[in-house]
Formats: structure tokens, C-alpha cells, sequence
């Protein structure tokens, strides 16, 4: 997990929220956590968090800042392949292999359980820990975060959240989960010295999938 400052992310400028569908009053899909691990880029591995929906579990939805180097990637010990990155929203979708026997993995499970999320929101963040720690939470803000792209070193610009939870390393990728059980975001990062953390939105999330689906996919893992 990569810490927020100023010199890494840049400036915070609040924004209004973009609404999309998110399934009218269909119940949701279940969304379940899991530990990624990553052999490769330092003595220890890179360790992150997933979310899937129960729905289809072999998908699963993690930060691309933990995905540095070659290494191989498993979800609880789960061989998996990466199916696309995504390095300005810092967004990744994994696919374990040998759960599934489909052609073609579908997102749409994960798409029904997406909503945006307002400022003021009552939330829990999902950590994995010695055991599934929930963290309640309020939306403090919904924001447009800058910050630096691993690839190629130039400023990015993704939609965001702003929460009061205390994260450690491993925690990025925990889900943002709302009152009604939908995925508002995932956490990526928190401000040194400061309980504030930051979430990518729904919203990005939402295009991730969209492009997946529509073909447009990128394997490119940010430099060791």
C-alpha cells in the first residue's frame, strides 16, 4: 500500500458525483474480500486486498499499484491472471484460474453491485486481517484526486472518496461498501501522520468493466 501525500498524489478538488445505473431496487450481488499476493518485487511480497461478487468469484477486483513487477499473482492461494490494468484509476481485474469453465468471463455480477456514492454516506470498509475486520465509516467527501502515474511518470487525474479509516499495508483494495450492500469504491491509500484515506469511486470502477467488456484491455504492471 502506497501512502497519500502531496508530493505523490497532488491536490484534492471536491466534484459533483456522476450517477449511472446501478440495478433500480434489484438486491445486489454479495461481494466477498481476499488477500492478493504478489512474488517479486522486494524481500517480502506485495500483498493487497480483492473484492468479487459471490456471483461469480473467480473475478476479482484489486488495485494496480500492488501488482509491480513480474511476479506471480494468487488470491488465497489461488493461482490467478491479471485480465486488464488500468493505471490512471489504479484499478486491476484478476481472474483465478480453474474456477470457472465460461469462454469468456462476464462482469456483469460485479457491475449490479456498483453505486455512486455521495458525500455523507454511511459506509463500512471489509479488511482482511487474522480475520474479516468491518469497519464503519462515513463518506466525508467525493473528490477528484491528481496523482502521478507509475508508468510513465506524468499527472493523472481519478474520481475518488475521502473516508476516516486507518489502513495498513495490504489493506489497498478493501471495499467501500454502502448501507444498501453496494460497492461505492475501493480503498488505495491513506495520508501520512492522519487518519484520513482515500477510495477510487464506483465511477471508475464502472468504466474499468465497461471497457473490459467491450474489449479494450491493457497487461502493462507498473515497474518494480
Amino acid at each position: 500500500m502506497r501512502h497519500a501525500d502531496l508530493g505523490t498524489f497532488g491536490a484534492v478538488v471536491l466534484m459533483m458525483s456522476i450517477a449511472f445505473g446501478c440495478g433500480g431496487t434489484e438486491e445486489p450481488p454479495a461481494l466477498a474480500v481476499s488477500r492478493v499476493t504478489i512474488d517479486g518485487c522486494g524481500l517480502a511480497d506485495e500483498i493487497a486486498t480483492g473484492v468479487s461478487s459471490t456471483e461469480q468469484p473467480d473475478l476479482v477486483l484489486t488495485v494496480a499499484h500492488a501488482l509491480s513487477g513480474v511476479g506471480a499473482v494468487t488470491v488465497d492461494g489461488n493461482v490467478a491472471v491479471i485480465l486488464t490494468i488500468d493505471a490512471r484509476s489504479d484499478l486491476a481485474l484478476l481472474r483465478i484460474t480453474g474456477e470457472t469453465d465460461s469462454e469468456g468471463p462476464s462482469v456483469e455480477s460485479l457491475r449490479k453491485s456498483l453505486r455512486t456514492a455521495d458525500s455523507g454516506d454511511d459506509a463500512e470498509v471489509r479488511l482482511v486481517r487474522d480475520t474479516i475486520e468491518v469497519v464503519p465509516t462515513i463518506v466525508d467527501a467525493v473528490v477528484d484526486i491528481r496523482h502521478r502515474n507509475l508508468l510513465d511518470d506524468t499527472m493523472m487525474t481519478r474520481a475518488g472518496l475521502v473516508l476516516d479509516v486507518e489502513l495498513v499495508g495490504g489493506d489497498s483494495g478493501a471495499p467501500v461498501i454502502g448501507s444498501d450492500g453496494r460497492l461505492l469504491g475501493i480503498m488505495y491509500a491513506d495520508a501520512k501522520d492522519s487518519p484520513t484515506s482515500y477510495a477510487i469511486s464506483a465511477e471508475e470502477i464502472h468504466s474499468l468493466l465497461d471497457d473490459f467488456a467491450a474489449g479494450d484491455v491493457d497487461v502493462e504492471r507498473p515497474p518494480c
